[in-house]
């Protein structure tokens, strides 16, 4: 389940090699500084918290259509992003996830350190993403796309996912989200969405996002990222916490960044059942 996208201590998780960068197996294949572009695109729509041009307010039903970029400052080094793919990465990122789950109050026991074996097969369905200023951890989100094993928000609002894969669409879900302590929170929350855009509406052509949030996150979602309601509030035993459904058409989400309807480059996919 998704939680916090505000850091509050001292410390930052310190653990990612040095030499981590955006080149890594499946982003190679898109386009680095356009997903920088839409990374700036999603720093404004934190920003302004939906907030429309005009600065009217705007219903989280009805998301605005017209995106807000952010604005420009200090020059800021750009953070390192990409896909975690060594068992250090792996390490530093379940650290960063446990720690700050636990200091939610969430329960932990699902982010026990994986198996090579377990490793292996979530690769064939989940993909983990970090921010990073190296050796620092700053954040990390993980995609997970629909395959035989469906999605994990399926265990608390299964008919809500079923009823989109039966419309055909190609969903996938958000999971794990963490971030460090002390960091600037829109700066690698925008990072983390641009690349998660970047590889799951360009190479795996996903169409439709949930998100599992706890109830007093609803609004920012609705608000800045333009997702609505999908399920009403369950416990989720994962983290033994209560969530609320969250679903996202991203071609509304392209509206709100100001983006062309994006042509996936991988269409060779396949729907599953459950």
């Amino acid at each position: 389940m998704l939680h916090d996208c505000v850091t509050e201590s001292t410390s930052i998780e310190r653990a990612l090699p040095p030499d981590t960068s955006t080149r890594c197996d499946g982003v190679r294949a898109i386009d680095l500084p356009r997903t920088s572009s839409v990374g700036n695109g999603f720093a404004g729509l934190i920003a302004n918290r939906g907030r429309s041009s005009s600065r009217d307010p705007v219903s989280p039903s009805s998301p605005h259509t017209r995106a807000l970029v952010a604005l420009p400052g200090t020059h800021v080094p750009k953070l390192h992003v990409g896909v975690a793919k060594s068992l250090e990465q792996i390490e530093a990122i379940d650290r960063l996830v446990r720690k700050r789950y636990a200091w939610r109050g969430y329960r932990i026991e699902e982010f026990a350190r994986p198996s090579r074996l377990e490793m292996r097969e979530r690769a064939k369905s989940e993909i983990t993403f970090f921010a990073a200023d190296p050796p620092a951890t700053l954040g990390t989100v993980t995609l997970r796309v629909d395959g035989p094993q469906g999605l994990l928000a399926e265990a608390t609002h299964s008919k809500a996912v079923q009823r989109a894969r039966v419309d055909g669409r190609r969903i996938g879900e958000l999971t794990r989200l963490a971030l460090a302590e002390d960091v600037d929170s829109r700066r690698v929350l925008a990072s983390l969405f641009g690349i998660v855009y970047a590889v799951g509406r360009v190479i795996h052509g996903v169409t439709n996002v949930f998100i599992e949030v706890n109830p007093r996150h609803v609004a920012f979602y609705a608000r800045t990222l333009g997702f609505v309601v999908a399920g009403e509030a369950r416990c989720c035993e994962r983290v033994h916490a209560p969530s609320v459904l969250l679903h996202l058409a991203v071609d509304k989400l392209e509206a709100l960044l100001g983006l062309p309807a994006s042509r996936p480059a991988e269409q060779r996919f396949r729907r599953y059942g459950t």
